[in-house]
Order: C-alpha cells, then structure tokens, then sequence
C-alpha cells in the first residue's frame, strides 16, 4: 500500500484556464522531498501499474472525480469578491480547477490548506465544505432508476419535515414486535430520533401497522429486495435486505441528506443525543459519520455496528459508501445470485465488515480519510454486554422490583411511573436500575445496547424481557407499555408516563 501525494499542475497560467487545461498528478511518497515536477505520473497512467492499483486506492480516484467535478455548487449572484477568494470567479458559475481540488483535497482531511489570492490577502484556513447538494446531480444509479419515485419522495421528505436528516429503519413484518418495543422506549422516555423518521418497507402487513406510529412516516418501496424474506439471519434473503438498505443510504447521501440508520433490536436507557451532538459540534474535529463499535476478542474494538449510525453527506462519507454500497454488490452477486431467500449462506464481504475495514481497520484506510466520531465503547455497547456482571445485576435488581410490585396492593396493575415510584420507595427498592447496576457491580449502565449475539426474532425477545428492556404490553389490544418504561430507562418528560393511549 501506497501513501499517495497528488498535485494538480497547471498546463498554463491563464487565470482563466478550463477544467481540460488542468491534469491531476500523483507521486509516491519516498522521503526524498520530491517536488511537484520531479517524477510526477500523470494519475490515469500510475494507475496502470498492477502493483499500486489496488482495489481501494483505484476506487478513490474513479468515484470521486468526474462527479465532484460536476457538482461543485454554483456561485451566489453578484460579483463579491470575498466569495471570489472561495474559489468562484465573480464572472463565473465555475470555480478554478486548481481551487476546487484544494477543497477537495482538505475534505478529506490528507492535508489543511491556505488559499491566498493575490485579490484577496491572506486567508484563514479554509472551512470544510458542506453544500446543501442543490447544485449537485448525483449519478443515476440502476438502483435508484427502479426506486425513483420513493427516494425522491423520501429525499423531499428529508429536506422539508427533518431539516436535510432522515432517520431510517428499513423493516419487515417479521421485525414489527421488536419496532413497537423501541417505538416504545423512545417516545415515552423522549429519546425519539432526530429529524424526519421514515419506516422503509414492501410489506403490506408492515405498512398497515407502521401507519399508526405517530411523528414518523412510512414508504412502500415497490421494488425493495429482500423485505419479504429478510428475517433469518445469514440467509440469502437477509443479505438482499441489507444491502437494499445501503444502496439507499448511499442514495440519499449523494442527495445531501444525513442519514441516522438504526436497529430495532436494541434498548436506550437514556438519550443519546447528548452524546452524539457532543461530536457532531465539536469543532476541534470535525467528523463525518458517528457510530459505535462491537466486542472483540482483544478488546481494543470490533466492527462499527450498523444497528446506530449517523452519516453526514461529506465528500469524505459519500465517497466512502459508494465503494462500500459497490463491493457489497460485487459480494452478493458472488454468493447469491443463484440462491433462494431461505437459502443459508453464512457470513460474507457486506456494509458492516466493508465500513469497518475502510474506516478503521484497513492499511488501505488512508484512501478513505473519513473522521469517525466513536461513542464511547462503555456506554454504546453490543450484546455481550448481556453476559456481564453489570447485566447480572442489573437483572437481580429487575427481578426484585417485579416481586415487588407482583405484591396485593402493589403498582403491578398500574400503568403510571407515579404508583410505581411510590410501590418501590415503601419497599426501599426506590432507585434508577442505572443505580442499582453502579452500586452493586460498580459498573456503569450503558446508554445503548445492541440486542445482538442471539439468532433469532423470538430469542432476542426473551432476553431483554428477562432484563426488563422489553416496552409492548399485547393487553388492551397492545399498547406502550409505560411502567417498564419508568423502571428501565431515565425519562426525558415524566408526562408521557401518564397513560394516554396507545402510543
């Protein structure tokens, strides 16, 4: 593996010059401090070379490119020439070659640059770039070509109700009773996510009952894969649905839109959002997608989970998951395309292992300089954590407080936090569960846990259950339940406690 400089050098000085007039050049890093000139090759012709076109590098330079050069935003009208100083020319809707490639070049983060126009003075270091995408005409995609109408309405969606972020769960019938445990848990403890929530599905049963969630919407995709038969993991048919997922991550990434990608397989005990606005703001270091990482045997971190995600549409994170989206692709096709649904295939090459290895994982890493914001591993945990002492106590505390309130005149028939607070505090068993696991395993309790490291729908439910993170009553219909809400997690606004129906 390469560490690759690229210049861009002038075929004249012309102010003016075209976008034809400029030739990207790349040069080996050998320590010799070689200068522009000495031993540049040109970048199509250096990427020839067996040896130094790997799969990654050569990536790089073929998706990233043509369609930066396409969609640098046009200039605001008027002839500022402060703007001008920003890579515009005050005549011009385009910018200068040799600007734009300095953005380009900044954005991801391979190193910072002055710009210093002699019309200008001195600058400040350049800010990252962030376009709003309404300049920008992403490449038509097969994928989108047979989903246009849902992902242009879910894009207007995005932009309109959840100020350019969607928050997306792409779902089957089979994952409803897990959706309405955490549609639970988050909108009666207020840790409901942000932006525009969209439920994505081609499941009729699924849309019926995803209709009646409140604040959030659902799209039908007609010709989503995989939702029918996605449910079993490993399978031919789970594989289909993840990766229908990431397709239409990227998609809406390359339309400017942020993107938080959930699981329904996990519990919140308190909000996240501090947590992630905490790196989202951080101006120190700007990042480019947030997220969270598994158990591994080492212990110094495992694969970024894809159950909690939120991607920022930089050109670092856009570039990134067209490779990721390309290569699931090519792994599917390799391990499915003559297999049924139900047909188990076992693990392969797909969005989570690629994001891993692209990110932070691979020597290769370096032609994906995106800066991944981690939650901290003890707080945003996977489902080993289920096998600890914390989670222990944690279900000896639990169990204590259903004895508690199973008692004849206990809050057990009650749905209120108010008679449940009161039933503990007579039996001094008043405490957060967050209380009880810090006092009695000296461990902290996490803000989020992942329900994985369990196969299976029905074994996802009853483990939580057993610790009391599972948030549906089936009675009366089925309905929140509000009391395992009060018991279980740190409620943002003790009104939604008060049982006011269904949701």
């Amino acid at each position: 593996d390469m560490f690759l400089r690229f210049y861009v050098v002038a075929a004249n000085n012309s102010a003016g010059a075209k976008y034809g007039d400029f030739e990207p050049y790349v040069e080996e890093l050998s320590g010799r401090g070689a200068s522009a000139g000495a031993a540049a090759v040109p970048l199509t012709k250096r990427f020839k070379d067996p040896k130094c076109a790997t799969k990654y590098g050569t990536d790089w330079v073929k998706s990233s490119r043509d369609p930066l050069l396409k969609g640098f935003p046009k200039k605001p009208k008027g002839k500022d020439p402060e703007k001008a100083c920003f890579g515009r020319a005050p005549d011009s809707e385009k910018a200068y070659f040799n600007t734009f490639f300095a953005r380009f070049m900044h954005e991801h983060m391979l190193f910072q640059l002055k710009l210093a126009p002699k019309s200008c003075g001195a600058l400040k270091q350049m800010p990252r770039i962030d376009w709003d995408g309404s300049s920008t005409v992403p490449r038509e995609t097969e994928w989108y070509a047979a989903n246009r109408r849902e992902v242009d309405t879910l894009v207007s969606h995005a932009r309109d109700e959840g100020a350019g972020v969607a928050s997306l769960a792409v779902i089957n019938s089979a994952f409803l009773p897990l959706a309405r445990s955490f549609v639970c848990n988050t909108r009666v403890a207020g840790y409901w996510p942000p932006g525009a929530v969209v439920w994505v599905t081609n499941d009729d049963t699924a849309v019926k009952a995803l209709e009646e969630i409140p604040d959030s919407r659902v799209l039908e995709f007609e010709n989503l894969k995989g939702a029918e038969n996605g449910s079993e993991y490993k399978t031919a048919g789970y594989w289909q649905f993840m990766l229908s997922r990431t397709l239409l991550v990227r998609e809406l990434l390359e339309r400017d839109i942020s993107v938080f990608l959930f699981d329904l397989d996990q519990t919140w005990t308190k909000s996240p959002w501090p947590y992630v606005r905490k790196l989202l703001e951080d101006p120190a270091k700007p990042v480019d997608f947030v997220g969270t990482r598994g158990w591994s045997k080492s212990g110094d971190g495992g694969e970024i989970q894809g159950n909690f995600l939120y991607l920022r549409p930089t050109t670092a994170s856009r570039t990134m998951w067209r490779t990721i989206s390309r290569l699931f692709e090519e792994s599917y096709a390799q391990c499915c395309s003559n297999s049924t649904p139900g047909d188990y295939i076992g693990g392969i090459e797909q969005d989570q292992t690629l994001l891993s290895k692209v990110a932070v994982w691979s020597t290769r890493k370096g032609a994906f300089p995106v800066n991944f914001g981690m939650l901290e591993r003890a707080l945003f945990v996977d489902g080993k954590w289920y096998q600890t002492e914390a989670a222990a106590a944690l279900k000896t505390w639990f169990d204590s407080v259903n004895a508690e309130l199973s008692k004849p005149g206990g809050a057990g028939a009650s749905n209120t936090s108010a008679d449940v607070a009161g039933t503990l505090t007579a039996a001094g068993l008043a405490g957060s569960a967050e209380a009880a696991v810090e006092s009695s395993a000296q461990m902290v309790l996490p803000v989020s846990i992942q329900n994985n490291w369990v196969v299976g729908i029905e074994n996802k439910i009853s483990r939580v259950k057993e610790y009391g993170h599972w948030f549906w009553s089936d009675d009366n219909g089925g309905r929140c339940d509000r009391r395992a809400v009060a018991i279980a997690c740190e409620v943002e606004n003790t009104t939604t406690l008060v049982d006011d129906g269904r949701w």
